[in-house]
């Protein structure tokens, strides 16, 4: 982005265009938690965990959701067992671990 007019001057929104037209940087429909998982992980940093900060598991948690109705944060690919790294957590997108590190 151009910081002086807010203009976008570069968009990257697949891999290859000829393979796959989609646009995803401008038209994928990402959940809300993917959106402000980055602030999680930025306070985590700046309260003092490492990248490599791994003392969590990545199992599942109970939360009290909307109308204090319980819900499990899901990873992607279902897998909770073992430990992860702050790192492996942002890279694979992991919501079990960034509610565990929240």
């Amino acid at each position: 982005m151009d910081v002086n007019t807010g203009y976008v001057l570069a968009m990257v929104g697949g891999r290859d265009f000829e393979r796959s037209p989609y646009n995803r940087a401008a038209s994928a429909k990402i959940q809300s938690g993917s959106a402000f998982k980055p602030f999680i992980y930025v306070t985590a940093l700046k309260k003092g965990y490492e990248p490599g900060f791994h003392d969590f598991r990545r199992t599942q948690t109970v939360l009290l959701g909307y109308r204090k109705k319980p819900g499990l944060p899901e990873n992607y690919d279902g897998q909770y067992a073992g430990r992860i790294s702050i790192k492996d957590a942002v890279a694979y997108s992991k919501n079990a671990a960034t509610v565990k590190i929240a």
